[in-house]
């Protein structure tokens, strides 16, 4: 067995002590940063039970509600498509702090 010096064990010792300040810290960052969920997954659930995510948000953001997140990522097409899933994601107090908007890059007159 490989024993330790005690410099060793005392720089362990003191980033143990540390863990109730990490612990902290990183309680307050989840509620400022909550985990958030893309849709990607959502598109693969639904088609595999033959169903179309998004062709009801309220029904569609019911459902993730369900998982406990309280933040969504979706993939945009449009504005029209964004005020409806802000509107349902707003009655379930789910938070958008980020989008995916999909890009065309190698097409000049899209891009």
């Amino acid at each position: 067995m490989k024993t330790k010096s005690r410099r060793a064990f005392l720089n362990n010792l003191t980033a143990l002590a540390s863990l109730p300040l990490l612990q902290n810290s990183l309680s307050e960052s989840i509620g400022k940063f909550p985990i958030s969920c893309n849709t990607y997954n959502w598109y693969t659930f639904y088609s595999r039970d033959g169903k179309n995510w998004g062709e009801n948000w309220n029904e569609c953001i019911a459902e993730f509600a369900k998982t406990g997140l309280k933040a969504f990522e979706p993939s945009l097409t449009s504005v029209e498509e964004a005020n409806k899933i802000w509107t349902a994601l707003k009655v379930r107090g789910i938070s958008m702090p980020s989008v995916y908007v999909n890009s065309v890059l190698h097409k000049k007159d899209e891009a």
